[in-house]
């Protein structure tokens, strides 16, 4: 099977309904059929006859052990980690914060002076501000975690590439 990067214009209307993408959850138990392998703008095909199509078969060794796992996932591996404690705590700050957001938001429309709306307004607009930083926090946290993996990805290939000698 002869791969090769093409240049092809790609959207949803094109598989006209017949892809259907891999249930929410897990990864599949068989990582066999169709890969669709996207390098920069360029979808990576076979020039099988008598027309190109997509690589079939079982997923290629150079892949192996990259996909990613779903984000659910990932989100409950951050309250396996060491800073779980942090983890969760920033998700009941987020609550609080978005509880004071509402009601802020709440009580300025039904403040009647306009120093109050001004005093709703900025509790609303802080309240926001902290859930947007929490998030931030929280979405780099997913991101170190992503590089953990990746780094450990790199030194289990180094090591089988040390005992092939």
């Amino acid at each position: 099977m002869t791969t090769m990067a093409a240049h092809l214009p790609f959207n949803r209307e094109s598989l006209k309904g017949e892809f259907v993408p891999a249930k929410q959850g897990g990864q599949p138990d068989q990582q066999c059929g169709h890969w669709l392998i996207v390098q920069g703008n360029a979808l990576v095909v076979t020039a099988e006859a008598p027309r190109w199509c997509l690589p079939s078969g079982p997923l290629p060794p150079a892949f192996a052990g990259t996909i990613e796992p779903p984000l659910l996932e990932q989100v409950i591996d951050t309250f396996r980690g060491r800073s779980r404690w942090l983890v969760g705590l920033v998700f009941v700050m987020i609550t609080v914060w978005l509880a004071v957001g509402v009601v802020s938001a709440y009580q300025f429309f039904y403040a009647e002076r306009t120093r109050a709306m001004i005093a709703w307004a900025s509790g609303f607009g802080l309240s926001m501000i902290a859930i947007a930083m929490l998030k931030i926090w929280y979405w780099l946290e997913l991101s170190k975690n992503a590089v953990l993996r990746e780094v450990k990805r790199v030194e289990l290939r180094i090591v089988r590439l040390g005992g092939e000698k």
